[in-house]
């Protein structure tokens, strides 16, 4: 009988051990699920900095990074602050993010290169948090923490809904316990483009070689429009083109074969100049900030150039026709 007794006193003994152990069990696990919440809720946004994602010296852009920017006419230096970081994107929900990458239809980096994100919080992040599989934790004072990815951006890809996706694991780890994950993924998807295609501002210049006749010619630091607007023509076709004439009795130290060119071209963000059937011929159909317009021999020809401006969708354009009059020409 005592032994019976004994029996079942160690059996409830076990059982109680048993019971508290899983309740331990559970109660850690409930504590991981509560602290990676936490975490997940209080990523607050994600950048992409110059500092991180440069090599060399001086500094330049990795062609995944120099993607994320939009491009400008005319270029700016990677120097610019408008490099210094990137940081557009939406938050889908906790833990979702997408990247909108500049609408660019030549974007095709096929070989995959590597992006580092910051991932930054609202607060410090909880202790005994792993990112991926590493094996030591991320600092439990840090603000922030760093994923490195390895992605190609093609645009094929990128206008889809679901764009580009990567994940990253972060999980809490107790001891005693498995690891409670939770995973979070950055979408890269390309954002709206722009449909604008028309000329801000441009100015004429011609070679150092002739340096008065050239500070004439860039008034207002290049900027101003030096030529006039004709009435006629909207640029919506390679027949109605906008037209912009510059007289030569409005500069000075003009010569025969002095090329022109509006190197301080100012086009919306994303847009680019085309030659493309752009209305001319193969001797006219020139860009203007890389061809210009070269001066005519004979004082009495009038020169024009030929271009297009097509806006960042790649679709939109407006036809353009620079024209240079010679003083001696009444017309």
């Amino acid at each position: 009988m005592k032994k019976k007794i004994l029996k079942n006193t160690l059996s409830l003994l076990t059982l109680g051990s048993i019971i508290f152990s899983c309740s331990k069990s559970s109660e850690t696990e409930q504590k991981a699920k509560a602290a990676i919440q936490k975490v997940i809720t209080s990523i607050n946004g994600i950048v992409f900095t110059k500092a991180k994602n440069s090599t060399g010296n001086p500094a330049t852009p990795t062609e995944a990074y120099k993607a994320l920017f939009i491009k400008k006419t005319p270029a700016l230096p990677y120097t610019n602050n408008l490099y210094n970081k990137f940081e557009n994107y939406t938050i889908k929900e906790y833990g979702v993010f997408k990247v909108l990458v500049p609408f660019d239809k030549t974007l095709n980096i096929e070989t995959a290169e590597t992006l580092t994100a910051t991932i930054t919080l609202n607060g410090k992040i909880e202790p005994n948090i792993y990112l991926g599989d590493s094996t030591t934790p991320i600092d439990p004072n840090a603000t922030s923490f760093d994923h490195v990815i390895t992605t190609k951006l093609v645009h094929k890809d990128l206008i889809k809904s679901e764009g580009i996706s990567h994940s990253f694991k972060l999980s809490r780890k107790e001891k005693g316990s498995d690891p409670v994950e939770k995973v979070c993924k950055l979408i890269f998807v390309h954002d709206t483009p722009s449909t604008d295609c028309s000329i801000i501002k441009f100015a004429l210049s011609k070679g150092a070689t002739d340096a008065t006749g050239n500070a004439k010619m860039t008034v207002a630091g290049g900027l101003a429009v030096l030529g006039t607007k004709k009435p006629t023509g909207d640029g919506n076709t390679k027949a109605t083109p906008v037209e912009y004439e510059i007289e030569k009795a409005a500069f000075s130290n003009i010569a025969a074969n002095d090329v022109l060119k509006a190197d301080a071209m100012i086009l919306p963000d994303g847009a680019t100049i085309s030659t493309k059937d752009a209305g001319g011929d193969d001797q006219t159909n020139k860009d203007p900030i890389i061809d210009g317009i070269t001066v005519a021999a004979n004082p009495t020809d009038d020169v024009s150039i030929y271009f297009k401006v097509v806006a960042q969708d790649g679709e939109t354009q407006k036809f353009y026709k620079f024209t240079y009059k010679n003083s001696l020409n009444t017309e």
